[in-house]
C-alpha cells in the first residue's frame, strides 16, 4: 500500500461560511467519492497530530501564526 490519506476529525469542524470552497460537505464528498471507486480500500487512513510552531513556520509567515493565536478564543471554537 502506497497511499496514505492523512486527515483529522476537527477538520470536519471547519465551517467559514456557505460562501467558501473549504467547507465539510467538500472533505464528505471526497470520501464518498473514494468509497464509491473502491479507492478507500486500497489507501491507508492516518489520522494527523497536531502542527508544532516550527512546522505552521514552514508555510505561514510567523507574524500571522501570532496573529491566529491571537484571535483565537480562550473556549470554544
Amino acid at each position: 500500500m502506497s497511499t496514505v490519506l492523512i486527515s483529522h476529525s476537527a477538520c470536519a469542524l471547519h465551517d467559514v461560511g456557505s460562501y467558501h470552497p473549504e467547507c465539510p460537505e467538500r472533505l464528505a464528498a471526497i470520501n464518498e467519492y473514494l468509497s464509491a471507486a473502491g479507492l478507500d480500500s486500497q489507501m491507508a487512513r492516518c489520522e494527523a497530530p497536531e502542527a508544532t510552531r516550527e512546522q505552521l513556520a514552514r508555510v505561514h509567515h510567523v507574524d500571522y501564526i501570532d496573529e491566529v493565536h491571537a484571535r483565537a478564543p480562550v473556549h470554544g471554537l
